[in-house]
C-alpha cells in the first residue's frame, strides 16, 4: 500500500489531500483542503499492521485534545473511522517543529529562549494536565512554533489519566526523551511530561540529544536515562549555576526531585525566560522534497518575498473544479502530450504546472493504473529529477514502476 492509498476515500469526498506533512509509527500526517468551508486542515490517519490496542490509543487521542482548550495546544476538529483506518482531523499549524529550528540555525539557543519555549510548553501542559491528560511523548518534534506561539502536538500516545491501565505492560513513548521511571515499568504521571520539556531544554541549549545520537544504540541511550544525564554545567559550563539547577531537577531520575507540577516549573524558569511572545526564528526551511505531494497540486507555486516566502499560491477551489469538470480522457492526453513538448523545449516548470493540474483527474476518473495517469506520473518524475528534486522524483519514479509491475504480473498470470 502506497503512502497516499491510505487516505480514505470516505473523507475525500469532502477533504482534498494536497501532501504529505508527516509521518511516524502510528500513522501519516496529510494537509488537506476542505472544499466545503474553503479551508486547509491536518488530517492524521493510522497506518495499517495495527497492533492491539492502536484503533483505541488513536480514538483516545481525539478525546484526548477535545478536552483542552489552550492556544499552545493543537486544535481538534473530529475523529472517526472510515474504511477501517482510523482518522484525527485538526488544525493545520504553520511554522517549523523545534527540532528543525534548531537544525536551521546550526547552532544552540540563548538561554533565555530557550527558557521562553520551555515555559510556553509548560503553559500548554498545564492546560492539558488540567483537563486529566498527559501527553506522555514530550520531545523536539512535538513541539511547533508557530506565528501564534510554541503549540503542543501529536498527542498520539496520550491516554486519559483516569483510564490508565497500561502501566508495567506496555511503554510508549520516543527513546531519549521518555523518562526514566517509564524504563521501570512505572505508570506516566505529569513529572513525566516535565521530564520530557527538561530533555528538551537540554535539546535546546547543545544542540544534541541528551542522551545521545542517532547511531548510539537503543541499550546505550537508555542506560544513560536511567543511570541519570550529567549535570547541564558539565555540558554547558556558560549557563548560570541556578538556572542549571532548574533543568537538572526537571530532569532528575526520582519524579520526586522533580519540580511538584507545571506551575511550579513555570515559576522557577520565568525568571530566565525571554518576554512572553517572543518566539526564536531561524531560516525557514526548505520543504523536504519527499514530503512534497505529486499528484495533488492544480496550480503552479509562485516563489513570493517577505515572511511569507514558503507559503503557495493556489487556484480557487471553483476554478479547480471547472477545469476539472470539463477535463476528458482525450483531454487529459492531450495536456500530458503539451506539457511534454514543453519539458522537451526546456520549460520545467511550466510542464510541471500542467501535469500537476491533470493529474487529480487521471487519478480519480481514470484510475492510478490507467496509461496517462502512469504517463503523467512519469513526466512529472522527468521534471522533479530536472529541477534537482531528485528524492522525490526517485519515489515517483518507484511508484509508477511498482504500478506497471504489478499491471505485467497480473497479465501474466
Amino acid at each position: 500500500m502506497g503512502t497516499y492509498d491510505l487516505f480514505p476515500r470516505g473523507l475525500s469526498r469532502r477533504y482534498e489531500p494536497v501532501r504529505v506533512i508527516g509521518r511516524g509509527g502510528m500513522g501519516v500526517v496529510f494537509e488537506a483542503e476542505d472544499l466545503r468551508l474553503e479551508r486547509r486542515v491536518a488530517i492524521k490517519c493510522l497506518q495499517g499492521g495495527f497492533r492491539e490496542g492502536d484503533a483505541q490509543r488513536f480514538r483516545d487521542e481525539g478525546v484526548a485534545l477535545a478536552r483542552i482548550s489552550h492556544t499552545g495546544v493543537v486544535h481538534i476538529y473530529d475523529t472517526g473511522v472510515d474504511e477501517g483506518v482510523p482518522y484525527l482531523l485538526m488544525e493545520l499549524l504553520d511554522g517549523e517543529d523545534l527540532s528543525d529550528l534548531v537544525a536551521a540555525l546550526g547552532k544552540p539557543l540563548a538561554v533565555d529562549r530557550a527558557c521562553r519555549v520551555a515555559v510556553d510548553m509548560l503553559s500548554g501542559l498545564a492546560a492539558a494536565h488540567a483537563s486529566g491528560v498527559l501527553h506522555r511523548d514530550v520531545k523536539p518534534q512535538n513541539v511547533r512554533l508557530t506565528s501564534r506561539g510554541v503549540v503542543l502536538y501529536d498527542f498520539g500516545i496520550a491516554k486519559l489519566v483516569e483510564d490508565d491501565d497500561t502501566a508495567g505492560t506496555v511503554v510508549v513513548g520516543t527513546v531519549g526523551y521518555l523518562a526514566p521511571e517509564r524504563y521501570r515499568g512505572m505508570r506516566a504521571t505529569p513529572a513525566s511530561d516535565l521530564y520530557g520539556v527538561g530533555v528538551c531544554l537540554r535539546f535546546m541549549l547543545t544542540g544534541h540529544p541528551p542522551a545521545g545520537a542517532g547511531e548510539d544504540s537503543h541499550a546505550a541511550v537508555v542506560y544513560r536515562i536511567v543511570q541519570g544525564l550529567p549535570p547541564l554545567r558539565e555540558v554547558v559550563e556558560e549557563v548560570p549555576a541556578d538556572f542549571a539547577r532548574v533543568v537538572d531537577s526537571l530532569c532528575a531520575v526520582d519524579p520526586a526531585n522533580r519540580p511538584a507540577d507545571t506551575a511550579e516549573a513555570i515559576r522557577l524558569l520565568s525568571p530566565w525566560a525571554a518576554e512572553p511572545g517572543t518566539v526564536p526564528e531561524a531560516p525557514r526551511a526548505r520543504q523536504r522534497a519527499e514530503d512534497a505531494d505529486l499528484r495533488f497540486h492544480t496550480a503552479p507555486v509562485r516563489v513570493l518575498k517577505g515572511p511569507h516566502a514558503a507559503e503557495p499560491v493556489t487556484l480557487s477551489i471553483d476554478i479547480r473544479r471547472l477545469v476539472r469538470s470539463r477535463m476528458t480522457e482525450s483531454s487529459a492526453l492531450a495536456r500530458q502530450r503539451e506539457a511534454v513538448g514543453l519539458l522537451l523545449r526546456g520549460d520545467v516548470q511550466e510542464a510541471a504546472d500542467i501535469l500537476d493540474g491533470t493529474l487529480p483527474y487521471c487519478r480519480d476518473t481514470l484510475g492510478a493504473d490507467h496509461p496517462t495517469t502512469l504517463a503523467c506520473q512519469y513526466w512529472k518524475a522527468v521534471c522533479l529529477a530536472r529541477s534537482g528534486e531528485s528524492a522525490a522524483a526517485l519515489e515517483l519514479f518507484a511508484r509508477v514502476g511498482t504500478r506497471i509491475g504489478a499491471g505485467r504480473n497480473e497479465t501474466d498470470d
